[in-house]
């Protein structure tokens, strides 16, 4: 019996959002995953239609465990040079790392603009140009689609980094997370966007909101730890986040025994860990494997305990101390 074909259609955007700042915006900014996954970034929205000047950036979104901030520009129909210059100022006026233009058909002097740009960018920016697709076929819903047309690199860059300035020691921790982030995707599936491993000891993963993060790391005294990182940029904040977890302590403990809470010393941030039962050194190859099944475990188990009462966290309020 041969199999029944159905016929693919490609919708006009608008025929399923009719206006880009009223709905297809709005749509992006409770669907974020949708943009995170195709760039390879955990993001965390921060607001939409934020002021720049006399002019409004479409939607600000963060990476989670970083002060980096990504503007998004979305556009109806081809690009032009007026989202061309409002993409950059933007980009300029929030101190952007990525700037992220979202059209429906990209103009060859448009796309040439971003891939220059992300030549001549320092490590840490970069621009990208997503076509955005709505696809169907017969009366099936509605798929959407972001193509990627334009991307900064980033992984050529931080080679080329790590042949030319990074230690030994950075490209090991590199080759250990990469396919760390792999596992943790396979497993907890929807949980992380992340593409590029970090140079570092430490490697950050979202919780769904901007403060706190998830992160695990190789700590100074041999061991790997699993921890919620508690911060925020303002102090005031930060100790309104601690005050709620800690005041479900016993709650928490009692689920995961074992946490260490830590309030640490000349810091603004404080952490909820668990720490490694063996001693753990990223030049110790041979015992990798151990390692990463250690920390996607943990992962579980701590994300379990505590990611009903991140879920429940509420922002600090200034005028609540009035």
């Amino acid at each position: 019996m041969s199999p029944t074909f159905g016929t693919l259609n490609r919708l006009s955007i608008q025929q399923v959002w009719a206006s880009e700042s009223h709905n297809f915006t709005p749509w992006l900014a409770e669907n974020l995953d949708y943009l995170s996954e195709r760039i390879g970034l955990d993001l965390e929205l921060v607001a939409t239609e934020v002021p720049v000047g006399p002019f409004r950036v479409d939607l600000v979104a963060q990476v989670t465990g970083t002060d980096d901030l990504v503007i998004v520009e979305n556009q109806f129909g081809p690009t032009d040079h007026d989202h061309l210059g409002k993409l950059l100022t933007y980009a300029a006026g929030q101190e952007a790392a990525y700037a992220v233009w979202i059209a429906e058909r990209f103009r060859p002097e448009h796309r040439s603009a971003l891939e220059w740009a992300n030549r001549n960018s320092i490590e840490g920016v970069g621009y990208f140009g997503l076509r955005v697709e709505a696809l169907q076929i017969d009366n099936s819903p509605i798929a959407v689609q972001l193509v990627g047309v334009v991307e900064p690199d980033q992984w050529a860059k931080q080679v080329t980094q790590a042949t030319a300035t990074l230690t030994t020691r950075n490209q090991l921790y590199m080759a250990f997370w990469e396919p760390l982030i792999e596992q943790i995707k396979a497993t907890y599936p929807g949980w992380t966007n992340k593409s590029v491993p970090p140079k570092d000891s430490w490697m950050d993963l979202p919780s769904g909101k901007s403060y706190p993060w998830y992160s695990v790391a190789f700590t100074g005294d041999k061991k790997l730890r699993v921890e919620l990182y508690v911060d925020n940029p303002e102090p005031a904040a930060q100790q309104h986040l601690w005050a709620q977890l800690t005041a479900a302590r016993q709650q928490i403990d009692e689920q995961l025994a074992g946490l260490s809470w830590e309030p640490l010393d000349g810091k603004r941030a404080s952490r909820i860990a668990l720490y490694s039962p063996f001693d753990a050194s990223v030049d110790r190859e041979e015992n990798w494997d151990t390692y990463r099944r250690w920390l996607v475990d943990t992962l579980g188990q701590l994300r379990t305990a505590l990611q009903p009462h991140i879920d429940r966290l509420t922002a600090y309020r200034a005028d609540a101390d009035e």
